[in-house]
């Protein structure tokens, strides 16, 4: 039987020094300082741009029969960065009311690619939950992508849908006939 005073009731009600008073507030502050703008969505839609040509190229390849072992312009369009300057591209509003309700829009390029390289390589992409930046929250899994690839698609004037069905078209086992 355990006894207890009062003193051990309002001990128990203390929080753990190494947990600021207002830790809810600076959370939100940093989301706030993190938020995903207009200025945003022109960088990422030149990314996506970049993307589709690189995995354009990779998908015809394929379908010339070539061997695919060198995923680097892949890779590389993920990482294009945009001028400094001041950059405007027709349609960015568009594009950035289109993305805006996934979690982390800026990492929309790393994992479609990650799921493309997937496929290239034969195998099916997998769902995975990641936080790389706790301030920035949850990163996006291919399939919450993918269910807004067409409206993508429609606001860059690109063809991503297109090239992961045909990935996936190239990735289905045969059925071997009699």
């Amino acid at each position: 039987m355990a006894i207890y005073t009062l003193a051990d009731m309002q001990a128990a009600s203390r929080r753990s020094s190494s947990i600021p008073r207002h830790y809810h507030r600076i959370a939100e502050a940093a989301r706030e300082h993190h938020r995903f703008s207009v200025a945003d969505a022109v960088e990422l839609k030149l990314r996506l741009q970049a993307l589709n040509t690189a995995v354009s190229g990779a998908t015809a390849a394929l379908h010339i029969g070539r061997d695919i072992t060198n995923i680097a312009d892949i890779d590389e369009a993920v990482r294009l960065q945009s001028s400094r300057g001041t950059v405007y591209v027709a349609g960015s509003e568009e594009f950035f009311l289109v993305v805006k309700t996934i979690s982390r829009p800026d990492l929309i390029p790393n994992v479609y690619a990650q799921a493309c390289k997937a496929m290239l390589q034969g195998r099916p992409y997998v769902n995975t939950y990641h936080v790389s930046d706790f301030n920035k929250g949850v990163d996006p899994t291919f399939s919450e992508i993918r269910r807004l690839l067409p409206d993508i698609d429609r606001a860059c004037e690109t063809d991503l849908e297109g090239a992961v069905a045909r990935l996936e078209a190239q990735g289905k086992p045969k059925v071997l006939s009699r």
